[in-house]
């Protein structure tokens, strides 16, 4: 079974943690050098992972003042769809 791009396995880790409760709202995320670090990785891969939570609107980066879990963020995982999609695409990683 092939892996998903660490971008993407990066990104699901952190929706999953926003979805548990792991991550609340306006929860500051490690820097971009510390998740890089962490996961063995490029930051250019790490900035990726953030770009994609950040248009899905589960994130926020702002220069300077780091970057933080979006205050609608549990909201918008809440619906009963989104919630099932995101239980199974994370199924799915395991």
């Amino acid at each position: 079974m092939d892996r998903a791009p660490i971008f993407q396995e990066i990104a699901e880790s952190i929706r999953q943690d926003i979805l548990y409760g792991a991550l609340e709202s306006g929860a500051e995320l490690p820097t971009v050098r510390e998740m890089a670090k962490k996961w063995s990785c490029a930051p250019g891969t790490v900035l990726r992972a953030y770009q994609e939570l950040a248009e899905q609107g589960l994130i926020v980066s702002r220069p300077g003042a780091g970057t933080r879990v979006a205050a609608g963020a549990l909201a918008a995982t809440q619906t009963p769809l989104r919630r099932a999609a995101l239980v199974n695409q994370a199924e799915g990683f395991l």
